[in-house]
């Protein structure tokens, strides 16, 4: 027995390639979410958990639950991480993530168009930003990139690696 799962079909170099993700939670609500958006047609404002402003996130808050402590050290509170991951569509809207490919395979996740006052930004990611891992798990494919995104919920610390430039990064994040 699977769980519930959303597949989508892109293309990878050429080919059409289904890409599956797993639905875990209260699959009523994600139904009556999905019933919502198709009655108010494709506008992000009507996505559960949105602002008229399509941001989701309320700027103050995120600014408000984010400390830095140096250019490679950051604080956040536990608060704030819950209601990223609450909806992390919105959090999603602050950045463009796109897998990164090297020699053919998934390599991490590449950050572009990052937003001013954005969560990515004020934890201290650039654009062109190469997430390559995280607590030591490599993302080198999408499901291991959502696996380490379902083990931030009780993380107190993430170490995360980055290519920035072509030269390694190191940032930490501190969950209190």
């Amino acid at each position: 027995d699977q769980a519930p799962a959303l597949l989508w079909e892109v293309e990878r170099a050429g080919a059409p390639v289904v890409v599956r993700v797993a639905i875990d939670g209260d699959l009523a609500q994600l139904a009556s979410d999905i019933r919502a958006v198709r009655a108010t047609g494709p506008s992000l404002a009507a996505l559960p958990g949105s602002s008229a402003t399509g941001l989701g996130l309320d700027p103050d808050a995120v600014a408000a639950g984010i400390t830095k402590v140096d250019d490679s050290h950051y604080q956040i509170t536990r608060a704030l991480v819950e209601q990223v991951l609450a909806n992390p569509m919105a959090a999603m809207r602050g950045a463009r993530v796109v897998p990164s490919y090297g020699n053919g395979q998934v390599d991490g996740m590449k950050l572009y168009a990052i937003r001013p006052g954005s969560i990515y930004a004020l934890l201290g990611f650039k654009n062109g930003d190469t997430i390559t891992r995280v607590n030591g798990f490599p993302i080198d494919s999408m499901d291991r990139a959502l696996e380490i995104y379902a083990r931030v919920r009780t993380a107190d610390r993430l170490e995360i690696e980055v290519t920035r430039t072509g030269r390694p990064v190191a940032l930490t994040i501190e969950v209190r």
